[in-house]
Formats: C-alpha cells, sequence, structure tokens
C-alpha cells in the first residue's frame, strides 16, 4: 500500500481502487501508518462540504538485511 503513494499524494479511495481492497481498510491502515510516521495525510474539504484524505508516503527507501535477525533500516524523504 506505501508503494501506490510514494510518488505522489493519493485520495484513500484511489489507493483501495489501486491496491483493490475496501476504503474502509485504506483508512485504517493509514491511521495505523500515520501514527508510526510512515505516511503524511492531509485532511481537504472539498465546495460541497465533504471531507477527504490525501495520503503520502515519508519513505524514500528501505534496506533489509537477514542474518540471524532482521534488521530494517527506513529512509525518510
Amino acid at each position: 500500500m506505501l508503494t501506490a503513494i510514494e510518488s505522489i499524494p493519493k485520495l484513500c479511495t484511489e489507493v483501495g481502487v489501486e491496491c483493490k481492497i475496501l476504503v474502509n481498510t485504506v483508512y485504517r491502515r493509514m491511521q495505523h501508518s500515520q501514527d508510526e510516521k510512515l505516511v503524511h495525510v492531509s485532511n481537504m474539504i472539498n465546495n460541497d462540504g465533504k471531507k477527504y484524505f490525501l495520503c503520502k508516503s515519508k519513505i524514500s527507501s528501505t534496506h533489509a538485511i537477514f542474518d540471524n535477525k532482521l534488521t530494517v533500516n527506513i529512509i525518510y524523504s
């Protein structure tokens, strides 16, 4: 899901369609990812007063090493 928003911000509904998952699941995962500081979520309100969310990954790259234990380095943009 994070790869869907790594280059440009997208609406949660767009992420759901692209990743083939329910939009409720996208909202829940984005909230968790935002809590973990992996994504930036912007709240917007359109002219009709409807609220929507644009999500953008803060991760620019990851590096994982599999030895006796898993080591993951995350580089933020």
